[in-house]
């Protein structure tokens, strides 16, 4: 309970971030409203339990708060927990450290949590305590919404100290709603490129040279433009400047990026590509669109 709070508390506030699993981290971002948050996360959860082998304890309340701290290129989005409380629980629980949480996208709206430093003891009967403390633990999925949630599902907590008769891990289970921000959403950080001219659709008569920007307005993440060219499909056509696209460094949400300039010498249609790279380099994409010049 406590640690399943814990884990979804820690959850919620990773939730801030967006992230992904134990094993491997993958950019993620954490997003409220349609824009990046790296705010405070508030969570509460009704009754949580947490289930040993020396005896079961479960607590009617518990919240946890703390701030999105790191998220985007080549990161999982995640931050210390300020705050972790448990109330009107069946046995005393002690927070002796709240932890760390790292969210981790796994799915369209989703996140694996992961909890780090939370430290809690449970003191049982017969003067039977239980010390619990989690290490990149899998502790729930989050689910972005409004509100978000947290769902704790049975989540094993590793005993790190006190009694042998708690066994060598606690199984919690629990459920947080996030109640601050009113809005999160969890989603891999991932480049939006697109292209535009002056006159759009990106259309030319015979002759005409036209101005091609490469931007990313809305992207969330670091990339690296690799380069732009063009693909003949039907037709000739010319490209210049593309230089200026050539290993361009983007910060996510920079806006314009750079621009050229293509020409349709001859009727038909060609393929403009801009290859791109992130997550220091082991993500890639290619953004295609067709130039038309009937």
């Amino acid at each position: 309970m406590n640690l399943r709070t814990l884990s979804a508390v820690l959850m919620a506030t990773c939730c801030a971030a967006f992230l992904i699993g134990p094993a491997a981290a993958s950019a993620t971002v954490v997003i409220s409203e349609g824009e990046l948050y790296t705010g405070t996360i508030k969570a509460e959860a009704g009754t949580t339990e947490l289930h040993g082998e020396a005896f079961s304890v479960n607590c009617k309340k518990s919240t946890t708060e703390g701030t999105v701290e790191s998220h985007g290129e080549s990161v999982t989005a995640g931050g210390k927990l300020s705050s972790l409380t448990f109330s009107e629980c069946s046995n005393t629980v002690t927070v002796l450290s709240a932890g760390s949480l790292e969210i981790h996208a796994t799915s369209e709206g989703k996140g694996t949590v992961t909890s780090s430093g939370a430290k809690i003891t449970i003191h049982g009967p017969f003067g039977i305590n239980c010390l619990y403390e989690t290490s990149n633990t899998d502790v729930g999925t989050l689910t972005g919404g409004t509100p978000a949630k947290i769902d704790v599902d049975s989540a094993l907590i590793p005993r790190t100290g006190d009694s042998v008769f708690c066994g060598s891990s606690g199984e919690w289970t629990g459920s947080y709603t996030v109640a601050t921000p009113a809005n999160l959403q969890v989603a891999p950080a991932k480049p939006q490129l697109q292209l535009s001219s002056a006159t759009d659709p990106l259309k030319f008569i015979e002759g005409e040279e036209k101005e091609i920007t490469v931007e990313d307005p809305n992207g969330k993440v670091d990339f690296t433009l690799v380069k732009v060219e063009l693909k003949d499909l039907k037709g000739k056509w010319e490209l210049t400047n593309a230089a200026n696209c050539l290993d361009k460094t983007v910060k996510g949400g920079q806006g314009v990026i750079c621009k050229v300039q293509v020409k349709c010498v001859t009727k038909g249609e060609t393929e403009f590509t801009a290859p791109i790279t992130w997550e220091a380099g082991k993500q890639s994409s290619t953004k295609r669109g067709i130039l038309k010049c009937p």
